[in-house]
């Protein structure tokens, strides 16, 4: 179980930075606030 849910907030993680890439494009001063808030998702 404990596999499982590890996988999936790396999947999760995975699309939140794919997105955050996009939006780097757009507005890189509100990126670096997703980023930032992106790699305590990762960590949590």
């Amino acid at each position: 179980m404990k596999k499982i849910i590890l996988n999936h907030k790396k999947n999760v993680a995975k699309k939140v930075v794919g997105s955050t890439k996009k939006t780097i494009v757009a507005k890189p001063s509100v990126a670096k606030k997703v980023v930032g808030s992106t790699k305590k998702t990762i960590v949590a």
